[in-house]
C-alpha cells in the first residue's frame, strides 16, 4: 500500500503543537526537535515536559500526535484500541510530514532537524531511518541529524536495507522490560550495515518510562 502510492493517497489533517524558544528573534534561525508520543498519547509529564526544557534551551520542538490525527481516544486503556489500529508507519509518516511542513517556518533551520521517540514512538523512530520510506514521504529535504528512540523496544523486525545516514541514538534503562540486549545488538548491526551509527545510552535502575 505504501509502494503503489495508496497509503499516501489516504489524506489526513495533521494535529501538533510546536514550541518556540521566548525572545526569538525575527531572523534566528535554530535546530528543531520533532517528537513522536508513546502508546499513552501525549502526555503532559512526558512530551511536553521534553518540549519546554528544550524550548529553553534555544531548541524549537514539535509534538505530534499522531492518534489526535486519527481521532483515537488513548485515555486508560484505550491505548491498547489505538496501537491495534495505528501502525509504527503512521508515527513514521506524521514525523516527515511534520517535517515537511516545519521547514516553511521562517525560524527552523533546515540543516538541524532532529527526531525524538518515547516508547512506541520510539520503535517508529527506527523506522524513520528507512531511506525507501523518507523517499516517498520527504524526498526534497535532509535526513534528520539524529534519531533517538527513548525507551523503545527492540524487539521488531525491520528490513531496512539502506538508512539515511542520520546517527541512532537508544536511551533506555537497565531494567526496562523493552530492553534486550540480544535483540538490541541485532537492531545495532542492521543499522550499522545499513548505514547509520548507533550508541546506546544504559540507564543503570530505570524501569520503562522512568520519567
Amino acid at each position: 500500500r505504501v509502494m503503489s502510492g495508496v497509503y499516501k493517497e489516504e489524506k489526513l489533517k495533521g494535529n501538533g503543537k510546536l514550541y518556540l524558544p521566548k525572545n526569538l528573534k525575527k531572523n534566528d534561525q535554530i535546530p528543531i526537535v520533532i517528537i513522536l508520543h508513546s502508546s499513552g498519547g501525549v502526555k503532559s509529564n512526558r512530551e511536553v515536559r521534553y518540549a519546554k526544557y528544550l524550548a529553553k534551551n534555544g531548541y524549537a520542538s514539535f509534538i505530534v500526535d499522531t492518534y489526535g490525527t486519527r481521532k483515537c481516544n488513548a485515555s486508560g486503556s484505550g491505548w491498547k484500541n489505538c496501537i491495534s489500529k495505528i501502525s509504527t508507519l503512521d508515527f513514521v509518516t506524521d514525523a516527515f510530514m511534520a517535517a515537511n511542513m516545519l521547514l516553511l517556518h521562517p525560524n527552523i533551520d533546515n540543516s538541524k532537524m532532529s527526531l525524538f521517540g518515547f516508547s512506541y514512538g520510539g520503535d517508529a523512530a527506527i523506522l524513520s531511518l528507512d531511506q525507501d520510506i523518507k523517499n516517498i514521504f520527504s524526498p526534497n529535504i535532509n535526513a534528520f541529524n539524529a534519531v533517538v528512540s527513548i525507551y523503545g523496544a527492540c524487539n521488531n523486525k525491520f528490513d531496512i536495507s539502506r538508512t539515511t545516514g542520520s546517527n541512532f541514538y537508544y536511551i533506555v534503562g537497565s531494567e526496562d522490560i523493552s530492553y534486550d540486549k540480544e535483540f538490541c545488538s541485532e537492531i545495532r548491526d542492521q543499522l550499522e550495515t545499513a548505514g547509520s551509527k548507533y550508541k546506546e545510552f544504559i540507564i543503570d535502575g530505570a524501569v520503562h518510562g522512568y520519567d
